[in-house]
């Protein structure tokens, strides 16, 4: 009996390609909400002095930080206690920045092309390089519900969400990720 079976492999830039439009990593930084960041924006100027921050790819910026605060820095400085600062600034700034992103609904383009993964016996697979939110939501607008509108129990993206809503780290201390 054959069975067909499909593999999607999304890259970084399927999300660029949504509905949403949204923005790749190279093109994630704004400008005006990043020179709120008093310490970040001085890192920013420092170690990118010939780039506006819209010009900044943040998986660069990401990187130039965890050098500088690895014990063995390759940029001749000693870690600077500072960093905390500047990667918690990152943090709040990414943070607002993708809250604003984050789509509310389902991709009509998405929902088109994994259509076939709301079926019971469908044995496709979706392979992302990176977490991908719109690509959740659409697959989620798929899956069956229950009278009440919430995710049916045996839906494969509710098994998923099951795994990772809740993790036990060790003892009874649970880390819930929050799904909104």
């Amino acid at each position: 009996m054959l069975i067909n079976k499909s593999v999607f492999l999304l890259g970084a830039g399927a999300s660029a390609a949504s509905d949403f439009s949204l923005p790749t990593m190279a093109a994630l930084i704004d400008d005006v909400s990043f020179n709120r960041h008093k310490h970040l924006l001085e890192f920013a100027t420092k170690y990118f002095p010939n780039k506006k921050p819209c010009e900044i790819d943040i998986e660069e910026l990401i990187t130039y930080l965890d050098f500088i605060d690895s014990k063995y820095s390759i940029f001749g400085d000693t870690p600077n206690p500072n960093i905390w600062h500047v990667k918690n600034e990152l943090f709040v700034y990414l943070r607002e920045r993708l809250t604003n992103l984050a789509p509310k609904e389902y991709c009509e383009k998405f929902k088109r092309l994994f259509a076939g993964h709301a079926q019971e016996k469908c044995r496709d697979t979706i392979i992302t390089l990176n977490y991908d939110l719109v690509v959740d939501k659409t697959l989620a607008s798929l899956a069956r519900r229950t009278q009440h509108g919430e995710l049916a129990r045996e839906s494969l993206i509710a098994r998923m969400y099951h795994l990772i809503q809740e993790i036990v780290l060790w003892g009874e201390h649970h880390l819930a990720l929050n799904q909104t």
